[in-house]
């Protein structure tokens, strides 16, 4: 508002009095600045996105095949049991939302079906389902528990963070993935940390 009120007066001094002497660089000096404002402007534009994550929540999906322990990290950072936690495949059907807050960063966390070939009809759909809501994250959490990360069609261009998840399970040195456990909270606030 300031810059637009400076501009302003320079540009009503140079149409009010252009038969009279004005400084030498008044012209330049309007210029420079207007193409400076416009720059923050679209600047401003391009990150107003960021202000709207911060009102809605930043939306992170949990992916990976069935019994990964996708379901028990939600359970996990929300401290409530919001997904059934079960021995068998396929348990996860649906997406299930939480919106959690992560160092002061509203977050809506997406626990997925596991994307794995399957028969059933109900499945599939929970399979699609998955894929399509971490195309539309902000980040993707993809978890494995033996270090086999390749989902089949998963087509994110977002930023992925690989988590080994079993950790206590698993002893195998890993490069790519963050280890975690759920068991014995190892990883965890690290992860959380990460994705702030």
């Amino acid at each position: 508002r300031e810059e637009i009120i400076f501009l302003l007066s320079k540009l009503e001094a140079i149409i009010d009095f252009s038969d009279e002497e004005l400084p030498i660089n008044l012209e330049k000096v309007f210029i420079s600045k207007t193409l400076h404002l416009l720059t923050e402007m679209k600047r401003a534009v391009k990150s107003s996105s960021f202000g709207e994550r911060l009102r809605n929540g930043f939306v992170i999906t949990l992916i990976g095949r069935p019994n990964v322990g996708k379901s028990s990290l939600i359970n996990f950072l929300s401290n409530r049991n919001i997904a059934i936690v079960t021995n068998e495949p396929g348990t996860t059907r649906d997406v299930i939302e939480v919106l959690l807050d992560f160092d002061g960063f509203p977050v809506l966390l997406n626990d997925t079906a596991g994307i794995r070939e399957s028969d059933s009809k109900i499945e599939k759909i929970g399979i699609k389902k998955a894929l399509n809501t971490a195309k539309k994250s902000d980040i993707v959490l993809l978890l494995s528990d033996n270090d086999d990360f390749t989902i089949p069609n998963l087509k994110v261009s977002q930023k992925i963070i690989y988590v080994h998840t079993k950790a206590d399970l698993n002893k195998k040195k890993l490069t790519l993935a963050h280890k975690i456990s759920i068991k014995n909270t190892t990883g965890i606030e690290e992860l959380v940390n990460m994705i702030t």
